[in-house]
């Protein structure tokens, strides 16, 4: 039985992809000039991302299940990382995420320290689903909010978690 859901943040509930890509014309992957990340995060980009559209539509669903939610987020191995993270921290805070626990990693892969039989990763990277699937966890990976409470509802018919309501489903409005 899943208790513990990891959520990750770029792209899963803080839009980095469209935030780097208005700046920069292109998005961070695809940026040939490196210099552009360091710029980003010295012009503190990551505690200014805007939320994903839908990602009050998933947190609001993640609520009614009967699991510990924490934040898994990669920082980058790049020398500034702790000013990533402390943006990120900073953006959790200000968008009503504060008083969730908190975990940065250094790698993708390094988010698959954390998998094990209960715990699930739901992340918009195979990069990080993958790793972590391989080490023993469950994980979705996240297209939209849509698409990812569906699979979520499949696992509570699997067993694998229970929603606190009777109903146990989370409906989409």
């Amino acid at each position: 039985m899943i208790d513990t859901i990891y959520l990750d943040m770029d792209g899963v509930i803080a839009d980095f992809d469209k935030h780097y890509s208005s700046i920069y014309g292109c998005y961070c992957r695809d940026d040939p000039n490196t210099n552009n990340w360091y710029d980003f995060v010295d012009k503190k980009g990551f505690a200014n991302l805007p939320m994903c559209a839908d990602s009050l539509l998933l947190v609001q669903g993640l609520s009614l299940l009967d699991v510990q939610i924490e934040i898994l987020s990669c920082v980058s191995d790049r020398s500034n990382s702790r000013l990533v993270e402390a943006q990120k921290i900073l953006w959790l805070e200000n968008k009503g995420f504060g008083s969730l626990n908190h975990h940065f990693t250094l790698t993708k892969n390094a988010k698959s320290f954390f998998a094990n039989e209960n715990s699930l990763l739901i992340d918009d990277s195979e990069a990080c689903t993958n790793p972590f699937k391989d080490a023993g966890g469950y994980a979705i990976l996240h297209k939209n909010a849509k698409t990812s409470i569906l699979e979520i509802n499949c696992m509570i018919e699997k067993g694998l978690l229970c929603a606190q309501s009777s109903d146990q489903k989370i409906l989409i409005h």
